[in-house]
């Protein structure tokens, strides 16, 4: 936080400060939208001379902009970098995480992408030094009991933590 515990009372209320996270939900657009709208844009600035153009049509680009998701595309990692930067350096109290976060399994579009192949477990792996993925929210192939053998992992032994794979 930024407020170095310091908090405000005002009519019985305590504003502690706000976190100024951006966390996706299932009831509200998708955060790959977002991206779209980043990524697609500098896209199509850069295919039409610097003309902006956020329309994703004709005019050449990756095969995950033409199916209108550019989530995953080449400039995610430094989108999700520059996005939690961004809400990093707000003024003002700030509380909690204050950061980019995507767990697949709570926005409907991330799931989408990652459904379809869009983007893999590793691209979020590396996402994860910039921002917040979750990664315990990530579907993985195979049954769960083949792959922790006995219960336990190595890395939730060494960690005394409970780590599970569903």
């Amino acid at each position: 936080g930024d407020g170095g515990g310091d908090s405000e009372e005002k009519d019985g209320v305590i504003f502690l400060g706000t976190d100024t996270s951006v966390a996706p939900g299932l009831d509200h657009k998708s955060v790959v939208d977002a991206f779209d709208l980043m990524l697609l844009k500098g896209e199509t600035d850069n295919n039409n001379g610097g003309r902006s153009d956020t329309r994703g049509g004709a005019g050449g680009g990756s095969e995950s902009s033409a199916l209108g998701r550019s989530f995953g595309a080449p400039g995610t990692l430094a989108a999700c970098s520059m996005i939690t930067r961004g809400l990093q350096s707000l003024k003002g109290r700030r509380v909690g995480y204050c950061g980019l976060m995507l767990p697949v399994c709570e926005d409907n579009g991330l799931a989408e992408v990652y459904s379809r192949g869009g983007v893999s477990l590793g691209q979020f792996l590396q996402y994860s030094s910039v921002c917040g993925v979750g990664i315990d929210t990530y579907p993985v192939p195979g049954k769960s009991s083949s792959l922790l053998q006995g219960g336990k992992t190595p890395l939730s032994l060494s960690l005394s933590l409970s780590l599970s794979l569903l």
